[in-house]
């Protein structure tokens, strides 16, 4: 089973202290949580016209 990243923890704990919590975020949100566009956003987040999840989030940033 793999183990999740280094600083998966770290992310989501901010993520969430960000965004009181919330389980999904909007496109506006994570374009201004990570301080990129849309189109970056889509291309090297994986993310959606619905957004994502904080912990799919999470989980990406960890991965950088």
């Amino acid at each position: 089973m793999p183990r999740e990243k280094e600083t998966f923890r770290l992310e989501l704990e901010q993520i969430n202290l960000r965004f009181g919590g919330k389980a999904v975020l909007s496109c506006t949100e994570v374009c201004q949580y990570v301080g990129h566009c849309y189109r970056w956003c889509v291309k090297n987040l994986g993310m959606t016209g619905d957004g994502m999840t904080a912990v799919k989030l999470a989980h990406v940033l960890s991965s950088f």
